[in-house]
């Protein structure tokens, strides 16, 4: 029997996908700043380019890297103090403790954007300059 329009779905995240400039260097970040895995590489021939999905529990970034990619234009990544660009803006985390995980990005040298006034990290960038948020798991 077909769904009625109005019923919903349970749904729940499996990825996010992401362009970079450098494939190797964002697998490293991802891995060595917040614990991505790789869980698969391959070469996509009508993409020519290459892409890598990563995991972290059951969360998944899909990595890609283009052999011809198009620049960014000026401002074009979003910015979280008002920038607004079309297209993705932040990709948001929930993590336990964000006093022990701000002292942990800083000790990596990470790109923390945003910090609240009791100094923890709100925004940070990754090395393609994305925008990851993190919130509070309470």
């Amino acid at each position: 029997m077909a769904k009625q329009m109005g019923e919903t779905f349970e749904l729940k995240p499996h990825h996010v996908a992401i362009n970079v400039p450098d494939i190797e260097s964002a697998i490293a970040w991802y891995g060595d700043v917040l614990g991505f895995a790789v869980e698969k590489r391959d070469f996509i021939r009508g993409f020519r380019g290459h892409n890598a999905l990563l995991k972290h529990g059951d969360f998944r970034i899909e990595l890609f890297q283009n052999d011809k990619p198009k620049s960014r234009a000026d401002g074009e990544v979003s910015d979280p103090a008002g920038t607004v660009a079309l297209g993705f803006r932040q990709m948001a985390f929930v993590v336990d403790d964000r006093r022990e995980f701000t002292e942990m990005l800083k000790r990596k040298g990470v790109n923390i954007t945003r910090l609240l006034p009791d100094g923890t990290v709100l925004f940070v960038r990754d090395n393609s300059g994305n925008v990851l948020e993190f919130v509070p798991s309470s």
